[in-house]
């Protein structure tokens, strides 16, 4: 029981996860191009996967589009998190190497230059947490599953000058990991769900200028595996799961004493959600994709909504190509939104297809990643670029990164 409890969690995948014979991803790029070489990334001129080395990338110049070939972090990783700096570049954090075994180490990318760089570890080495960038780009960590595979209730924060992690006290509310995070307007980071038991429904406010926490009170729904999205002032709660099943039930938490608290949202979302993503668009509104539904099997959904909190109201949106759960989901600088990876199935096979939302127009699939993966992140750099770091493949987790880069 406890792994499907925590499906999200890599540990719970990986224990359960059968192991398979390592896919051929570049012969799935080479058909997928001959069969569709109009889609973006197919083009030639160094648009192809695995196209562009790890050398340095022009400074200010032209890159064909497709996606490129990236260095290989120090330690494979998945379950991490990755935070882009102000300077561009992106703190990579934690994760499991292994199954049972969290990560201390963190790297930073240094996009011009196209490499990693070690930079220090935890204090405790911790898997399925968040990070949240504050002011000064300080980094706060928070929760996670540590070295005994219990949820950790410890935060840490990173100082950028001397780049060293320093403790940031415990949780109120206990230990939790599969947690969400999120930066208010007022500065303090919003910490809810996630943990085992009564601890779903709870919720921590951290306050970065005294290092303090308190309790932020109760969700209306347990949830473990939610998202969690700043939309206008309010954090928005979408999803999860908790002994009932996946959840279609969103909430909202409206920071006292101008606001209430956690309230519920009207209506609800015509699919349940887990292990979804939820991508903040420019328009203000919050695209959800995918999901995972049920057990023995679980069931994968392609479905896509779109949240407007004007109303607040759902409005169904047309479904992704391929159905997948445990993807990254991040808006361009066009507006089209770019999903990668995930599972196609109940944790036994990755994905390494990618596709484009446009919106008004639906989803269109472009040239695959040249590598399958679930639970990776995706993080788009002050280029457009977007960086795809570690993840799950098929035979466990990778040091692999790999850029799309758009078209312009």
């Amino acid at each position: 029981m406890k792994v499907l409890l925590r499906f999200a969690g890599v540990l719970g995948v990986v224990v359960g996860l059968q192991l398979f014979a390592c896919i051929d991803v570049d012969g799935a790029v080479t058909g997928f191009c001959a069969d569709k070489p109009e889609a973006l990334g197919c083009s030639d001129g160094g648009a192809d996967a695995g196209d562009g080395g790890t050398g340095e990338i022009p400074d200010g110049g032209y890159e064909p589009p497709g996606w490129k070939e990236g260095p290989d972090m120090d330690t494979p990783r998945a379950g991490h998190t990755a935070t882009k700096l102000s300077d561009g570049s992106v703190l990579v954090v934690g994760g499991e190497q292994s199954a049972g075994q969290p990560v201390a180490g963190v790297e930073l990318y240094l996009p011009k230059e196209n490499r990693w760089k070690l930079t220090g570890s935890l204090k405790t080495a911790r898997a399925d947490h968040t990070a949240t960038l504050l002011s000064g780009d300080r980094v706060l960590v928070v929760g996670g599953r540590g070295p005994n595979g219990l949820d950790l209730s410890s935060a840490e924060i990173f100082d950028p000058v001397s780049k060293t992690w320093s403790p940031a006290g415990t949780m109120p509310s206990g230990a939790r990991a599969s947690h969400a995070a999120a930066l208010l307007p007022s500065g303090e980071v919003l910490v809810a769900g996630g943990g085992m038991g009564a601890m779903m429904g709870n919720s921590d406010l951290y306050s970065p200028g005294s290092g303090t926490w308190r309790s932020a009170g109760s969700l209306k729904d347990l949830r473990n595996t939610l998202t969690l999205t700043v939309v206008n002032g309010k954090a928005v709660a979408i999803g999860g799961f908790n002994s009932f099943g996946a959840l279609a039930t969103a909430e909202q938490y409206d920071p006292p004493p101008s606001g209430t608290g956690w309230s519920a949202l009207p209506g609800q979302m015509a699919e349940r959600r887990n292990g979804h993503a939820a991508t903040p668009l420019l328009s203000g509104k919050v695209l959800v994709t995918g999901s995972r539904v049920g057990s023995n099997p679980a069931q994968v959904s392609a479905a896509v909504e779109l949240l407007d909190m004007a109303g607040p109201s759902w409005s169904t949106q047309p479904s992704l190509k391929e159905a997948r759960f445990g993807h990254t989901a991040t808006e361009l600088m066009s507006g089209q939104v770019l999903v990668t990876g995930g599972w196609k199935d109940d944790h036994q096979t990755p994905r390494a297809s990618a596709e484009l939302y446009l919106p008004g127009g639906g989803w269109t699939l472009i040239a695959p990643m040249s590598t399958a993966r679930a639970f990776h992140t995706a993080t788009r750099l002050d280029s457009g670029a977007v960086l795809i770091v570690g993840g799950v493949t098929s035979t466990g987790m990778v040091r692999s990164t790999e850029r799309y880069v758009p078209e312009r």
